[in-house]
């Protein structure tokens, strides 16, 4: 999207001098996403269109990767700090099978979103491919403390204690997980 010059109050034109039209404007004021986790109901599907999983899905599904990505650093130029955009940049870069991008973006927006659930268990599944245990038990054992029936982050934890072979602590982490689910 090109970048807006205001002239005057209301009378909005881009940098070809071309006039915006107002459906043009409130698209690039308000990107088609919804605005926190979990957020999503009925009203917001028929305001933004639909959701950014959704939206993410589409893109890697036809194979426009590029397209996804401009869409996403563009949600970010508008709301720097916007975690569920940094999840969608994450999710790109493990498409792309560029991990160390994909650590960088979770992590970004574990900063921004401390409760981000979905993005600790990503990066943390990330740690145990690549063998950082300590890593992985560290952020899931923060991810518990804050939601003690998240049973996805005690299955990832099981995992984690398996692979450093502490194979009681890992059967009661995934028993754990079993009667949260």
């Amino acid at each position: 999207m090109s970048k807006l010059i205001e002239k005057k109050w209301g009378d909005e034109i881009d940098p070809e001098g071309r006039r915006i039209s107002s459906e043009e404007l409130r698209a690039i004021r308000r990107p088609r996403i919804r605005l926190h986790e979990g957020q999503e109901s009925p009203k917001d599907r028929e305001t933004y269109g639909y959701s950014d999983q959704e939206g993410k899905k589409e893109y890697l599904k036809t194979g426009k990767v590029q397209n996804a990505l401009q869409t996403w650093q563009e949600v970010l130029r508008h709301t720097p700090n916007y975690a569920p955009a940094l999840e969608a940049l994450a999710d790109l870069a493990v498409e792309q099978e560029q991990p160390v991008k994909a650590v960088e973006h979770y992590r970004l927006g574990l900063k921004h979103q401390k409760f981000y659930r979905s993005a600790a268990h990503k990066l943390s599944s990330i740690y145990l491919k690549n063998a950082k245990y300590e890593e992985a038990k560290a952020l899931l054992d923060e991810n518990i403390s804050i939601n003690p029936k998240d049973g996805i982050s005690y299955f990832l934890l099981g995992q984690t204690l398996y692979q450093q072979s502490h194979f009681n602590l890992a059967c009661e982490a995934i028993k754990k997980a079993q009667n949260l689910h």
